[in-house]
């Protein structure tokens, strides 16, 4: 385990979630939130991908590939 200290910016945290909260996305109308999600998932060096339905996905490559997790937000 690492013992790393951690500093969390609460500032930034409550304004990440404040425009992702107010961003209009609902079910099956996502055309509002896409740029969000791309404009966070290329802040961090990610990818996003898209199924058939619009579903957004972004992957994260961990330490042990044997094991999938799956986190999911509605």
């Amino acid at each position: 385990m690492n013992n790393r200290s951690l500093t969390v910016d609460m500032d930034y945290i409550v304004d990440t979630m404040r425009r992702f909260i107010e961003t209009p996305s609902p079910v099956g109308y996502y055309k509002e939130i896409k740029p969000l999600i791309e404009e966070y998932a290329e802040k961090y060096g990610y990818e996003v991908t898209y199924d058939n339905r619009n579903t957004a996905y972004i992957t994260v490559k961990g330490e042990d590939e044997s094991k999938t997790v799956c986190v999911s937000a509605h």
